[in-house]
């Protein structure tokens, strides 16, 4: 993590004037071009994209892929789009010669990223000699490197698994038209990592076996369909028509790859063809990626099933959505379509995926938008383009939608018009937009691009993918961390610069998502999403290693703060508390379990009431031991909490009601209202100051009541007999 304090900070040291990227590109493809060059591919490859597991997967294990030195997965399909522009060489140079190549290709490439960071450079340059005020990042061209190397959306196992999903709805066609479907494909497609890891390992352990370099690594990335067949358990004849399917043609040398940012239809097809029916993978991301991209234009070329194809699409991502909020939340807490009718104006405001618990809400609309080959390039008004298609006009709904839904007398209802009915009005909402594709830079756009007012009781929106979401349902699997994730993230969000989400949760989980004020802003290192991804590559891969990142989440459930925190994970009634709780310092929660173990004491040792209090910036908390029965014992914590409330002129106060017996929480409540001057309020306050807590009998104390149909003062929206009425 690196603080940034004035923007100067960012600048690092300018390398020399670059040559144009056109030429860069055009000796790159004739290096690429040289006699056994496959060989330095697959050697780059085995170096940047094999780690060593050991006795276990963890983020000291993926250090190594977050290096600085290592090449990023666009420079080797780069390099692999530009290789398919010959027939394939699979000869093996001697190593001093490919130890050139790779030289050579490094030296390149670097050079290519100079050139591409030249646009934004320059205008940071005007920026801070005060020669302009437009961001440094405000043009196409400068957007051209991050969407280069923004990395990767989607975990590899993401892909792969995602494609059922998907295109499951399509098997049909894609049994009749392709003599496959994607659950076959994915066993097909998931045997080919595993041989080609195998094979790698062997190679490696060859060489370091035998003390010599000369054992090459291409033989490793290659293989065929019986050997594919052998492992997958599914018959040669199927393996060979999947593998087909993602092959790139005989005949075909990639020529519309011309440029950069052109199509590499390496990336659709990423098995290239050798002599003897062998295929050559140099990266199986590649082709979990390809089997969960390429489909969606094989359905689409097809007229007469296109328009099929594209409602399945359509309903992927929400079908998604609901199910991993489900997982989070409870079915009983989603709801899909949801619209919010406006008698006014005839209009429906429609929320793809609704998510509801306590008076917190979640709107979700999901998109189907991707960024265009024109985007890439650097077309700046395509740029914006398809982010107005893919963001904005999400945001925008997800807007309109908030504001209806934190309407009291907001009616809700499903696509037949039947009611959906909410147990209390929301006082907060949460909206995300996700993209269902990967979105190079999505997170550098939405800091450029997205216009957003801040709103009262509406959260900045989350602008992510699915995948992010999996990895968010996956890790934050109770609503109070899940919720706790996008509040903290609302709050400092704007402050932090990063490259995807997952650098975001990941520091999230290493220490919670809180930024002191004396940070202006800080930049996160993708490196911080090493323990997020281990701990998923265990829990979906099936490897060894820790399932929980270490972290927030990774304390032993059996401390007293555990104990307390896991009260709240899945209560609807008291949420605002809870993710308060989850904000407090290791202070402040020693000194809040240290309360109520002495609360707890005391009422068991004289059998009376005694409570503890404490205040957190305009709020309080006031926990209240007490062996009463229910009834009488929240009404007496209702009673002091407004009182308490009222004394501190806060804008809210939250009341725990202890078992003293077991020391467990009973009940709890929130009071959520303007604080208004109130002299009857004012003398109870003053009587409750001049007598110790425990000795002051509140039970008979005069607090005034609400009209039986009045609003219950606690917040609830209910009227106070269906309340906290005693």
């Amino acid at each position: 993590m690196i603080s940034l304090s004035s923007p100067e900070a960012q600048m690092t040291d300018v390398p020399p004037e670059p040559r144009p990227e056109a030429e860069i590109f055009g000796d790159l493809a004739v290096l690429c071009g040289s006699p056994g060059y496959a060989e330095a591919i697959a050697a780059i490859c085995a170096r940047d994209n094999i780690v060593h597991v050991g006795d276990g997967m963890s983020g000291e294990t993926l250090a190594p892929m977050f290096s600085q030195d290592r090449l990023i997965r666009t420079e080797i399909a780069t390099l692999v789009g530009l290789l398919a522009h010959h027939p394939i060489d699979d000869a093996s140079p001697a190593p001093e010669i490919v130890s050139g190549y790779i030289v050579q290709t490094e030296a390149l490439l670097l050079e290519l990223h100079s050139a591409l960071s030249r646009p934004w450079r320059a205008g940071l340059k005007k920026v801070l000699a005060g020669a302009s005020t437009d961001h440094p990042f405000d043009s196409g061209d400068a957007l051209r490197e991050p969407v280069f190397y923004s990395g990767e959306s989607a975990y590899s196992f993401q892909y792969r698994d995602f494609a059922v999903h998907r295109y499951g709805a399509d098997d049909a066609w894609l049994l009749a038209n392709r003599g496959f479907d994607t659950a076959t494909a994915r066993v097909v497609v998931a045997a080919v990592g595993r041989l080609q890891v195998r094979k790698i390992l062997s190679v490696m352990d060859a060489r370091d076996a035998g003390g010599s370099e000369t054992t090459p690594f291409l033989p490793a990335f290659t293989f065929t369909a019986d050997e594919v067949a052998a492992l997958s358990g599914v018959e040669a004849a199927m393996v060979a028509l999947i593998l087909e399917a993602f092959a790139l043609g005989s005949d075909d040398r990639n020529a519309r790859f011309g440029k950069l940012q052109d199509f590499n239809a390496t990336n659709a097809t990423p098995l290239l063809r050798l002599s003897g029916g062998r295929f050559l993978l140099f990266h199986i991301y590649s082709l979990d990626e390809a089997l969960y991209e390429s489909p969606a234009f094989w359905l689409a070329a097809d007229r007469d099933y296109a328009a099929t194809a594209t409602t399945h699409r359509g309903e992927f991502p929400e079908r998604f959505t609901r199910q991993r909020l489900a997982d989070v939340f409870g079915p009983v807490a989603v709801y899909s379509n949801v619209l919010l009718p406006d008698g006014k104006k005839a209009r429906h405001g429609e929320i793809d995926v609704l998510v509801v618990f306590g008076d917190h809400a979640i709107i979700v609309q999901n998109k189907s938008k991707r960024l265009t080959i024109e985007a890439r390039q650097g077309n700046e008004t395509q740029i914006r383009d398809d982010f107005k298609k893919a963001v904005q006009d999400a945001t925008n709904q997800a807007r309109a939608c908030a504001e209806r839904l934190l309407d009291p007398s907001a009616q809700l209802t499903d696509l037949e018009s039947r009611p959906i009915r909410l147990a209390r009005p929301i006082r907060r909402v949460f909206p995300v937009c996700l993209v269902a594709d990967h979105y190079p830079a999505l997170a550098a756009q939405v800091r450029q691009f997205l216009s957003w007012a801040p709103a009262e009781g509406i959260a900045s929106p989350l602008v992510t993918d699915l995948f992010t979401l999996d990895a968010m349902a996956e890790i934050l699997s109770s609503p109070l961390r899940f919720l706790s994730y996008l509040d903290l993230r609302s709050r400092f969000g704007d402050r932090v610069i990063f490259n995807h989400e997952l650098t975001l949760l990941g520091y999230h989980l290493s220490q919670n998502l809180w930024i002191e004020d004396d940070f202006d802003s800080i930049l996160l290192d993708d490196s911080l999403s090493a323990n997020l991804e281990a701990a998923m590559v265990v829990r979906r891969e099936g490897l060894p290693g820790a399932r929980t990142p270490k972290g927030i989440l990774a304390a032993s459930p059996d401390t007293p703060s555990a104990k307390l925190i896991a009260q709240f994970e899945h209560n609807s009634d008291a949420v605002e508390l809870g993710l308060r709780l989850l904000q407090l310092s290791g202070r402040s929660m020693r000194a809040l379990v240290e309360g109520i173990a002495k609360v707890g004491a005391a009422a068991r040792r004289d059998g009376g009431r005694h409570d503890f209090g404490m205040g957190f910036g305009d709020t309080g908390l006031t926990v209240h031991a007490n062996s009463a029965p229910a009834a009488a014992a929240r009404d007496f914590l209702h009673k002091h909490c407004t009182i308490k409330k009222h004394q501190q002129k806060a804008a809210a106060w939250y009341g725990l009601l202890i078992d003293p017996a077991s020391g467990k929480l009973r009940d709890g409540l929130q009071l959520n209202y303007q604080w208004e001057p109130d002299p009857l309020l004012d003398e109870v306050a003053s009587t409750l100051r001049a007598k110790p807590v425990a000795a002051l009998n509140i039970s008979n104390l005069a607090i005034p009541k609400p009209g039986r149909n009045a609003p219950c003062p606690c917040g609830s929206g209910k009227k106070w007999k269906a309340c906290c009425r005693p």
